[in-house]
């Protein structure tokens, strides 16, 4: 059955196919297999998981399906919380970037 993330409680069990974003911070309860981070924790390889690995949000499943119990709430995983901090940078963004412009013109600006 699939299910949205406000669905999500902490202590389900969900299943994360082969190739698939995992949608939870939580733990693997069953398979073995591997997941790539490196867009998360900036670690260049794939990350063994076996029942009792730690699993986060956002990670991609390598080959096999994991069967994972959650650990927290879906405004508590980490991807949530990389996507907040995106979301204030936004927000701050348009002040900074005409901060640039003008600062960029006045260098650029020929002195007579």
């Amino acid at each position: 059955m699939d299910v949205t993330l406000g669905q999500v409680k902490v202590g389900d069990v969900l299943l994360i196919y082969p190739h698939e974003a995992c949608p939870a911070d939580g733990v693997v309860v069953e398979g073995h297999g591997t997941m790539n981070q490196a867009f998360l924790t900036g670690e260049p390889f794939e990350v063994s998981k076996a029942p009792g690995s730690k699993v986060i949000s956002g990670a991609l499943n390598g080959e096999t399906a994991l069967t994972i119990r959650t650990a927290k709430l879906p405004v508590d995983f980490r991807y949530a919380g990389i996507m907040r901090v995106m979301e204030m940078t936004q927000q701050l963004r348009p002040g900074c970037a005409a901060w640039g412009t003008n600062w960029a013109r006045g260098i650029r600006r020929p002195r007579s």
